[in-house]
């Protein structure tokens, strides 16, 4: 007996264009990254609690067949967030941030 079901990735774009575990606040970078770091399915699990082994797990397939293009996906998201990081840093520079509060202190 053969058994073959398409299994759906439990993927969602939010309203930032961001792939998002569906129903948590996890976004697929996330998970990829513990992933590329050493971490095992459980311990991702673990980790997020609020996403499901085999929701993790099927993120995980859906990440090892996409490879080249998820890992262009994660650098272009870690790119615009240096690039909102650098743009609210230099409208609100840390240095006047330290100087008003050694001038209060």
């Amino acid at each position: 007996m053969v058994i073959a079901e398409s299994i759906a990735v439990p993927l969602r774009l939010d309203s930032a264009g961001r792939l998002m575990v569906v129903g948590t606040r996890i976004p697929l970078e996330a998970i990829v990254l513990a992933f590329q770091r050493g971490s095992s399915p459980e311990s991702i699990q673990a980790e997020y609690d609020s996403v499901s082994l085999s929701d993790v797990s099927a993120v995980l397939t859906y990440y090892l067949k996409l490879v080249s293009e998820i890992d262009h996906y994660i650098s272009e998201r870690q790119r615009e967030c240096q690039a909102l990081r650098y743009e609210y840093e230099k409208q609100h520079p840390v240095s006047n941030l330290k100087a008003a509060l050694l001038a209060s202190a």
